[in-house]
Parts: C-alpha cells; sequence; structure tokens
C-alpha cells in the first residue's frame, strides 16, 4: 500500500491506525476494495487520457525510374491534430 493510500497515518492517532491495520490484515473484503480503488484510478486515467488532444505526423517517399531521362520523386509530410469535445 502507498503511502498516499495511508492517509490515517497522517492524522496522528496511533489507536486509529492500529485499529486500521488488524482490520486491513483480517478482512479479504477491506483488501478488495482497496483494489478495487486502485482499479477505479487507472479506469479514470485511462479515460482522462482520451480527453487530452492529440497530435499524429506522417512522412512518406517514393522514387521511380522509367529510363535514364523519366525519372520522379516524391515527398509527402502530414500532421494531423485532433480534439474531441465532450458536449454532455
Amino acid at each position: 500500500m502507498t503511502p498516499a493510500e495511508r492517509w490515517w497515518e497522517d492524522l496522528g492517532d496511533s489507536n486509529l491506525s492500529d485499529r486500521i491495520e488488524v482490520a486491513l490484515a483480517t478482512s479479504y473484503a477491506l483488501e478488495v476494495a482497496w483494489e478495487r480503488l486502485r482499479e477505479a484510478d487507472a479506469i479514470v486515467a485511462t479515460s482522462a487520457s482520451a480527453q487530452r488532444p492529440t497530435l499524429d505526423a506522417t512522412a512518406d517517399a517514393a522514387f521511380e525510374a522509367g529510363g535514364e531521362i523519366d525519372r520522379r520523386s516524391r515527398f509527402g509530410l502530414g500532421l494531423e491534430a485532433a480534439y474531441e469535445i465532450d458536449l454532455l
């Protein structure tokens, strides 16, 4: 468990800390609840990243040689920016 998840220790109450330690050590349901909270935090972080702007870049080149005189070169660059606005 990370220090941020042990918020009750910041209160400085040793009795509270002792009781929570016993509850965590003996209660499977509390450990499952902590895991669910971690999972929910990960889901929120993932969905929040989908709301950020995106930027994609592409580049390509093509060379064609049809003979000594007929030579062609093509170069391309692309840049795409996107941002999705949630209206609901």
